[in-house]
């Protein structure tokens, strides 16, 4: 995108005063120098709210007190137009009024020069999404938004997603943490993500739809089989309530089906009951069979019951039998260390003695004694620390503790499952019961609950094999456009081109350092060293001048990257615009500028500080003159001499104020005469 500032231009609040108007190159390095306190940094901010920025930055004090449009006059893929925006004022609130007109020719519309066009503002405005949409469009940018898993706000890619490679502030110029502009925010570092490799050219906007509707997609497979696992899960807990159902239908000789309680499932006994309803609405009110399976069916349960409390006992005694393991462990453990501990007793007494090698009852000399009092109190040492070790150690039977209990919880539940079927069975019958009365009372129950479930249906495993069959061929598609755009292709050209712009600048070790970036995975950047085989982050590099050398060479990298998209068919979406703020502060310019004789450090500093300037000179040079630099500097005009033909000098921003009284040659970005003309109002 052929975006470029012509001027910057401040409207002031006091219609008596001339408009503040900034005049921009196109084919030379643009510096705006001065003082701190100035104005300087204000640049980026005015650049960007009058491009349509949420949050109103613009400094709050003399500049928002006194300005009541800032406005920009761009030209825009070859059109010139102009771009105004009012001041948020002291409310810290974006003003959602702009201004938009596109000027065919030189010298229309030359009331913006003055403050005349604001006597029919009407005429020109529009509010921020519209002029967001106009960009978008210039842009060539399509309607894309992604859900931000951060906020309930979408992630829109469009022009606004641009920002982060036009503009390098003073607090991020030589950061070692975090390289592009506006992603202090999760939600512009999705945004980012995601516009970084259509930015970068190894994906199109069609790859980008498609992996947004892959996305969908599978958020609707996921909640469908969560559907279908769910209601799974209800039906299969209305088993032994159904069987119980289906266990009175057999007592009421309504099924003659052999249904055994734990091998059958939800299915197979729904099936049965609303087999035995419809053949009650056809008034088959006996099923042939159905006495003998009555008494087949209490035989084979009162097995299962017998076999069932056999298992519940086993897994009974062997849960005790670890319970009573682990309470005996910890006695026997204290009564050996007891019982060692007396017997050896006396032999720390013998040793506390101190005695000699005299024999009391023969008065011979031996060290035998002694040597075998020293081996036992070793031997009781090693005892009492082994003692120690097996009371720390755990014999743990947890798990086996948790398995006996859910096996014996399972069995309790068989048990009552077993016992309430055996209950419907043998309950006597009342005089009614076997009427045709109680029959379809029974039956009408039946009904009635069977309603009230709702199973797995074909329409959900459908609706499923409809979205796996879309995920497929999407997936499918996606595959082959990615083998269309090399990514690694892509990201090794990219990091060639940096490589030249690191060559240049003062970096440490620069010959064997190559800059790689990966946005898939990380926005930061990353430092090959191929002197020492290593790869890191920028911030484990060190020092602030690296920091800065680094932030510079990607960035202009980047730019030229985007530039010659063009030469491989592909569409730079980014505006050939480039802010920068006071890079040259890792060198501290003020400090050596009145210098006449400086030391070899400051002489170097002043090196590198051109060094800035040249290489920007370069850039230009590589890109053919078609991406506008600007640069905000601290630096003054010594710090680039030799270069004034590649310069163009904004203004200097230089001159004294002090107690409301300015040198003749005071400049900032609100004029001496605005604020002598404020003080007096």
């Amino acid at each position: 995108m052929d975006l470029k500032v012509k001027d910057i231009i401040l409207y002031p609040v006091n219609t008596d005063l001339k408009p503040r108007i900034l005049p921009f190159n196109y084919k030379k390095v643009n510096v705006i120098s001065g003082y701190s306190k100035r104005g300087k940094s204000s640049i980026i901010e005015i650049i960007d709210y009058c491009l349509g920025n949420t949050e109103p930055n613009i400094p709050i004090g003399r500049i928002r007190n006194m300005v009541s449009v800032f406005a920009l006059k761009v030209i825009i893929n070859g059109t010139y137009a102009f771009i105004g925006r009012n001041s948020p004022g002291q409310t810290g609130k974006s003003s959602d009024i702009m201004y938009y007109q596109e000027v065919s020719s030189k010298g229309e519309y030359p009331d913006f020069n003055t403050n005349k066009w604001k006597e029919n503002l009407d005429k020109y405005k529009i509010n921020k999404e519209s002029l967001v949409q106009i960009l978008n469009t210039k842009g060539g940018f399509q309607n894309l938004e992604e859900d931000s898993f951060f906020t309930d706000k979408p992630l829109t890619i469009g022009f606004r997603s641009t920002s982060s490679f036009l503009f390098q502030p003073q607090g991020l110029i030589a950061n070692g943490n975090t390289i592009f502009y506006k992603t202090e925010e999760f939600y512009y570092i999705d945004r980012l993500k995601i516009f970084f490799p259509l930015a970068l050219g190894y994906k199109s906007y069609e790859i980008l739809i498609l992996d947004s509707e892959i996305k969908e997609l599978e958020k609707i497979e996921r909640k469908i089989k969560d559907k279908i696992e769910d209601i799974t899960l209800r039906y299969e807990n209305w088993k032994e309530e159904m069987y119980e159902y289906y266990s009175e239908a057999i007592k009421l000789g309504l099924s003659s089906t052999d249904i055994n309680i734990i091998s059958s499932n939800v299915t197979q006994i729904r099936d049965e009951l609303e087999s035995v309803f419809n053949e009650v609405r056809k008034s088959n009110t006996y099923k042939k069979g159905s006495g003998l399976l009555f008494s087949t069916k209490l035989k084979e349960l009162d097995v299962q019951r017998r076999d069932t409390l056999r298992s519940l006992q086993e897994n009974k005694m062997e849960y005790n039998q670890i319970l009573k393991f682990e309470a005996t462990k910890d006695d026997y453990i204290e009564n050996v260390s007891k019982e060692i501990e007396t017997r050896l007793k006396p032999v720390n007494w013998f040793l506390q003695r101190k005695g000699n090698d005299l024999c009391p009852f023969c008065d011979s000399n031996s060290k035998k004694a002694l040597e075998n009092l020293q081996k036992l109190s070793e031997v009781n040492s090693q005892n009492i620390n082994l003692l120690d070790s097996k009371k720390d150690e755990v014999f743990s039977f947890e798990k086996e503790k948790l398995s006996l209990r859910n096996r014996i919880s399972v069995l309790e539940e068989k048990m009552k499952q077993v016992d309430s079927v055996i209950g419907i069975l043998n309950k006597e019958l009342e005089e009614d019961q076997n009427s045709y009365q109680g029959v379809y009372e029974f039956v009408g129950k039946v009904s009635n609950f069977l309603k009230h479930i709702e199973s797995p249906s074909d329409q959900y495993d459908e609706q499923l094999k409809k979205i796996i069959g879309e995920l497929h061929t999407k997936k499918t598609k996606v595959s082959g456009l990615r083998k269309k755009f090399n990514k690694e292709s892509t990201l090794e050209r990219l990091t060639k081109t940096i490589k030249t712009y690191v060559d240049i600048l003062p970096i440490e070790n620069r010959e064997h350092c190559n800059v790689l970036l990966d946005p898939d995975k990380h926005l930061g950047i990353r430092i090959e060293d191929k002197l020492n085989k290593s790869t890191t982050f920028l911030n484990k590099i060190g020092s602030g001048s690296n920091y800065m050398c680094y932030h510079l060479a990607t960035m202009l990298g980047i730019h030229e990257f985007f530039y010659n998209l063009k030469e491989s068919g592909k569409k730079n979406y980014v505006p050939t615009i480039l802010v920068l703020d006071q890079p040259s502060q890792v060198y501290f310019p003020d400090r050596i500028a009145d210098k006449k004789k400086l030391s070899t450090e400051e002489s170097e500093d002043k090196t590198n500080t051109k060094k800035i300037f040249e290489v920007c000179k370069i850039f230009m040079e590589r890109t053919n003159h078609e991406v506008q630099v600007i640069i905000l500097e601290h630096a003054n005009m010594d710090m680039w001499q030799g270069l004034e033909k590649d310069i163009h000098l904004v203004e200097n921003w230089r001159g004294k104020e002090e107690a409301g009284n300015f040198t003749d040659d005071y400049n900032a970005l609100i004029q001496k005469d605005w604020i002598l003309k404020d003080d007096v109002n």
